[in-house]
């Protein structure tokens, strides 16, 4: 819950802070301090925006440069305050509080610990399988994508990468599933935007709770406004085969850390030698 707040509080804070900047920054436009604090709020609120509405395809990179520039944006207010002394303390503060925000984003917030209660080898609970009625019980090899729902960019960036890609369904005949907790409208959404994904909801929580994938509070908070659900499901990819066997499992210490095709395909490349 408490990282739930934060992700929330931190993006409602960076466009405070950058609106107090462009407000101090009006009055004294001559004061490098200030041109630092707008660029110091600007540089996050760009890579959240560029993320959820244009998918960053390098977010390593993307997240040192906004790191590296806004950790240059505090020391520039930082000198001008401390060894100049011709401005006033608050673009120092604002900016504290955009990096130390920043930082702990990405060394706590994103993390996870995902411990799943099945591992290679395992059946997958078939009895599940047989009782949900959007899963057939069919001869086919099956990719399950546990996921967080269609307000995640990441999620949504990893079920585009599937879709996009024939070979799972046309070479190895495998039947892409994505699961998450969210209503029949918000599905419907993605099953518009990916055909070639039978998507599910997980409305109960049986099957995240049979996996021990169960997330409690962790919608970022004020997105149960949008109809979303609180608790999530946490982001894992399960491929089983034809006989219901659990050939490979993708988990992530990093929600936004996800598998890409070539993952699935080497264990299905080795088992079809």
């Amino acid at each position: 819950m408490l990282r739930s707040l934060f992700i929330s509080l931190y993006v409602v804070y960076l466009l405070i802070g950058l609106i107090l900047s462009i407000s101090g920054f009006s009055t004294a436009t001559e004061q490098v301090a200030w041109w630092s604090a707008m660029l110091g709020h600007a540089f996050p609120i760009g890579w959240f925006l560029y993320t959820y509405l244009f998918r960053l395809v390098n977010q390593s990179f993307g997240s040192l440069l906004v790191t590296v520039s806004t950790g240059v944006c505090f020391l520039i207010a930082f000198g001008q305050y401390f060894v100049i002394g011709d401005v006033e303390l608050t673009p120092v503060v604002l900016l504290a509080i955009s990096l130390i925000g920043w930082l702990i984003y990405h060394s706590w917030q994103v993390k996870l610990n995902t411990q799943v209660e099945l591992k290679v080898g395992d059946a997958f609970p078939i009895d599940l399988i047989n009782r949900h009625p959007g899963i057939k019980s069919t001869d086919e090899n099956k990719l399950f994508v546990f996921h967080r729902g269609n307000w995640c960019p990441f999620c949504v960036d990893q079920l585009q990468g599937m879709n996009d890609q024939n070979q799972l369904q046309d070479k190895h005949k495998v039947k892409l599933y994505s699961i998450a907790n969210q209503s029949d409208s918000k599905k419907n959404l993605l099953s518009r935007k990916l055909a070639g994904i039978e998507h599910i909801n997980d409305e109960n929580l049986e099957l995240a709770k049979s996996l021990g994938i169960l997330h409690k509070n962790a919608l970022p908070f004020g997105l149960q406004v949008l109809g979303f659900e609180t608790n999530l499901i946490k982001p894992i990819s399960v491929l089983v085969s034809k006989q219901n066997e659990v050939i490979a499992i993708h988990t992530t210490k990093d929600y936004r850390q996800r598998p890409n095709l070539e993952f699935f395909l080497r264990y299905l490349s080795e088992r079809s030698e």
